[in-house]
């Protein structure tokens, strides 16, 4: 199954253009596709082996792939706690369809 044009798109972005035909391919390989590639791209950032790393933890539970995504919340001057913590991890993982059930 072929990657989402937006996938595409992130990879290309974000990876160097030596990197993103090896991204597309693994993803591939891997049967990666839809959200849970797009959690591994986003989360990944350019970094090859990160999307690896990743690619095995999907493979293991995907669920950990998005919470791994968590990581990317912007830090805040000030502290943030209870809901609003909650609110931006979800609109920072929409791309993934958090809250969709992946089997």
């Amino acid at each position: 199954m072929p990657l989402d044009r937006d996938i595409t798109e992130k990879i290309k972005e974000t990876f160097s253009f030596e990197d993103a035909p090896r991204a597309t391919e693994l993803l591939l390989e891997a049967g990666k596709s839809g959200r849970i590639a797009r959690c591994i791209v986003f989360t990944a950032r350019g970094n090859l082996d990160r999307l690896k790393q990743l690619i095995q933890l999907a493979d293991q539970d995907f669920r950990d792939v998005i919470v791994a995504g968590s990581s990317t919340i912007p830090q805040k001057s000030a502290p943030v706690t209870g809901c609003a913590i909650s609110a931006e991890l979800i609109r920072n993982l929409n791309h993934c369809d958090v809250l969709a059930d992946e089997s």
